[in-house]
């Protein structure tokens, strides 16, 4: 079963006796869905609720149904509980105040009469058993407690977390608590026989009921640091176990794990002068690395093939931003439809893993679709594919134009050292991606005249033993190029200058 939504989903609600689910994201929304048809309620299919409910001022981090349905209480980073009758979505009910921080998690008991809320900082996470009689809290503290709701100044210390708690669920009937936390792996505590003790003797009687979970699920380390190397290519992360690793953004791939090793010095070692545009923006928020792809600055990145290490051939031109986009959407049947011989393509050298995850996003960070690469030969993602793909997207991989080169203007001047022979200076511009040694090549083919007839080709070659090139002062290699002579060597506004010499070797 898939749900196709708008936005990430940060609590979800069940009303057992309808079997119907309540969803909501960070759209400032929620949802109304029936289990057993597996389709979002309306006016249209059921009598009792419509689908979308919106009201909210902030994106909602909690939810919660009474089991018939009939009353939804979400909260949210305003502050404010807000109480919904379903079959009357069109407004709130009522709002709750009071709270002073996050609102993270919500319990209501069956008729709806009743709200048990977060404290006011520190609890992440609630849960209830079935005859409302006991609530067990946890969060930013890493300690689960019982609450005796009959008398709340009875408690108990269930457990001691190694982390702080994001998320408690009862199961066996109510003797084991499921617990999650930021560090990813899953315990299971028994909570069959309670032993409350009243809060002044918490105070100096502080002991856990288990020591040692009943059954524990490992979970897989989380991302904590990330670097993207300057080649804008490859990104350096660690994770919660300090363990380094290298990923190739082009093809989406873990290329190498280097083991816990100190990042700074692998930073270090990797590290090239050459420049390369931004291109991609990454961030860490599920613990994975997710990268961001935006029409500004996507296809900002040329480089040669051979720069890259994708062939030997210098002259062949490629753009990172192409490469993946791509390779991301090679799936879609609708990209080789249409073959044009007379349109360029950009040759592919590489496929990306089939279970890479794609999301479109609107320019607020509304999400419009997702799905895996694989899923993009189904003729219904095709056909959302097709409905909202942006259009720089399709242009690329369905009608195949290829950005242009950036462009980089630049001061070519001679050398001189005499007031009365001023320097020669010309204003030229050319693509970021020019290599020194072209300007080399055409300052030996527009200044030697004594060879009028000679091959152009030959005077190129003999170009390296009679021409220099210097920005600020220092000699540039020939294989360095302008947008690296202008990050690394310029370092300052205005158009680049070089300086040209002529030798004899």
């Amino acid at each position: 079963m898939r749900l196709l939504l708008q936005d990430y989903v940060k609590a979800l609600a069940y009303a057992g006796d309808v079997e119907q689910v309540a969803s909501a994201a960070l759209i400032l929304q929620y949802s109304y869905w029936d289990v057993v048809t597996l389709v979002a309620l309306t006016t249209s299919n059921n009598t009792v609720t419509t689908s979308t409910l919106s009201g909210g001022k902030d994106s909602i981090y909690s939810l919660a149904m009474n089991p018939s349905g009939t009353a939804v209480i979400s909260g949210s980073a305003e502050n404010v509980l807000r109480v919904w009758d379903p079959r009357a979505c069109h407004k709130n009910m009522m709002k709750l105040k009071g709270h002073t921080d996050n609102i993270k998690s919500i319990v209501v008991n069956r008729d709806g009469t009743q709200t048990i809320r977060t404290h006011t900082e520190g609890v992440w996470s609630l849960a209830v058993n079935e005859s409302f009689s006991t609530v067990y809290s946890a969060g930013r503290d890493k300690n689960v407690w019982a609450t005796d709701l009959s008398n709340t100044g009875y408690s108990a210390l269930v457990c001691q977390e190694v982390a702080p708690i994001l998320k408690l669920c009862l199961i066996d009937d109510d003797s084991s608590l499921w617990v999650s936390t930021t560090d990813s792996a899953l315990n299971k505590w028994s909570v069959s026989h309670l032993r409350y003790h009243y809060d002044a003797e918490l105070q100096t009687h502080l002991q856990t009921m288990n020591t040692e979970p009943q059954q524990h699920i490992k979970g897989a380390a989380s991302i904590r640091q990330c670097h993207i190397l300057n080649d804008k290519r490859h990104v350096i992360t660690k994770d919660s176990k300090s363990n380094v690793d290298i990923y190739d953004v082009l093809s989406a791939r873990l290329v190498e794990n280097l083991g816990p090793v100190s990042l700074e010095e692998e930073i270090k070692k990797r590290t090239q002068t050459v420049f390369v545009p931004n291109w991609f923006t990454v961030d860490l928020k599920i613990g994975l690395l997710t990268i961001h792809l935006d029409e500004s600055d996507c296809f900002a990145a040329w480089r040669s093939a051979k720069e890259a290490n994708l062939e030997e051939n210098i002259d062949i031109k490629v753009n990172y931003g192409v490469l993946i986009v791509q390779a991301l959407l090679d799936y879609w049947p609708k990209t080789h439809q249409q073959q044009d011989e007379e349109k360029c393509e950009q040759k592919r050298y590489f496929d990306v893993p089939p279970h890479t995850p794609i999301i479109f996003s609107e320019l607020s960070g509304k999400t419009v679709l997702r799905l895996l690469a694989k899923d993009a030969v189904g003729h219904t993602e095709g056909m959302l594919l097709a409905e909202y793909a942006p259009a720089w997207i399709t242009d690329l991989v369905v009608n195949r134009k290829l950005p242009a080169f950036n462009k980089l203007p630049f001061m070519l001047q001679s050398y001189s050292t005499s007031l009365k022979s001023p320097a020669k200076r010309e204003r030229l511009a050319a693509s970021d991606m020019l290599q020194v040694r072209k300007v080399i090549e055409h300052v030996q083919l527009t200044n030697d005249s004594s060879k009028p007839d000679a091959d152009h080709e030959d005077l190129a070659a003999a170009a390296l033993d009679h021409v220099e090139i210097y920005c600020n002062d220092q000699l540039l290699d020939p294989s360095m190029d302008l947008r690296t002579a202008k990050n690394f060597v310029w370092k300052q506004g205005g158009d680049l200058t070089l300086v040209y010499k002529q030798i004899n070797r």
